[in-house]
């Protein structure tokens, strides 16, 4: 695991959840809509392993 990648996620994360609470609660939604068993799941650890999937995958 890249872990400068996952560091830099776990930031985005971190920001989105105070700046863009909309945005950070939208992904949170779509994890759990996608994976139900993923509601009892930490918030910022579902939304920073989204950001990881998006930069790795897009990279």
């Amino acid at each position: 695991m890249p872990w400068m990648v996952m560091k830099s996620s776990f930031r985005e994360a971190e920001r989105l959840q105070q700046e863009e609470p909309e945005r950070f609660d939208a992904i949170v939604s779509e994890g759990v809509v996608a994976e139900p068993d993923l509601a009892n799941r930490d918030a910022l650890s579902l939304v920073t392993l989204y950001l990881y999937d998006q930069r790795v995958n897009s990279a």
